[in-house]
């Protein structure tokens, strides 16, 4: 009897484990499809947007709490199918011009973030301009004391995840997928979220959930950090 009340514990705190990845992921790719209709409607107001924002809307009221009972895989699969849908349009009107940081790029070597070791050989596989990285998060920037190669970028990430809640076993778990940089360079646009949000409405409320999960897909190739920054990128510019 004490191991099959073990064993329902178990469950329980999977399925508990389960849950709270999905709302971790719905907040992830709520965000990623709102980033993506805002810099469409920036820079091409040409394009009907109308449909989208109306399905965004839509979803939101059909999103459960984190709190509530109901499940949250159905909400969470059609937030990244709209997600996707979004994305793959904007990187379509932009005809491939900056949806690729990495091309055309003259940048040092040490104004390119390498991978690492870790990573999954996918999307996420090829460098990133350090310098684009910088201009996409200039308020993740100012907690630092300036940032002029992967180095110091590796070691302000280290220094600054405790301030936003990120545990040391996420931080780790972030290197070991991602390698040094890249884990870095996601954490810096979790800080440039979490830090716009605090003036918003719509905050992080779990900032150490919202970066594992970030993690994880950059880690499974379901985001690209490459048109994650091109896309703050362009609604930095405007």
């Amino acid at each position: 009897r004490r191991r099959e009340f073990a064993n329902k514990v178990d469950v329980l705190k999977d399925e508990r484990e389960r849950r709270r990845r999905l709302f971790d992921e719905i907040t992830i790719s709520r965000r990623a499809a709102e980033e993506a209709l805002r810099s469409m409607e920036e820079w091409f107001p040409e394009i009907d947007t109308e449909a989208h924002q109306r399905a965004i809307e839509h979803l939101r009221s059909l999103t459960p709490r984190r709190t509530s009972a109901q499940a949250p895989d159905a909400t969470a699969a059609a937030w990244r199918a709209l997600r996707s849908t979004i994305e793959s349009e904007y990187h379509a009107a932009c005809a491939g011009k900056n949806s690729r940081l990495i091309e055309n790029n003259n940048d040092s070597p040490d104004q390119s973030c390498n991978k690492g070791s870790g990573g999954n050989g996918g999307k996420n596989s090829a460098p990133l301009s350090l310098t684009d990285l910088l201009t996409a998060c200039p308020d993740a920037v100012a907690y630092t004391e300036g940032i002029a190669n992967e180095r110091e970028l590796v070691g302000a990430a280290a220094k600054l995840r405790g301030f936003v809640g990120i545990h040391e076993s996420a931080w780790d778990e972030a290197r070991e997928k991602l390698g040094p940089v890249m884990a870095a360079a996601a954490f810096m646009i979790v800080l440039q979220r979490y830090d716009r949000d605090q003036a918003g409405a719509q905050q992080i409320k779990n900032p150490g959930g919202y970066f594992r999960a970030y993690i994880r897909m950059i880690a499974e190739g379901r985001v690209d950090l490459r048109d994650e920054i091109a896309v703050m990128r362009r609604r930095r510019a405007h």
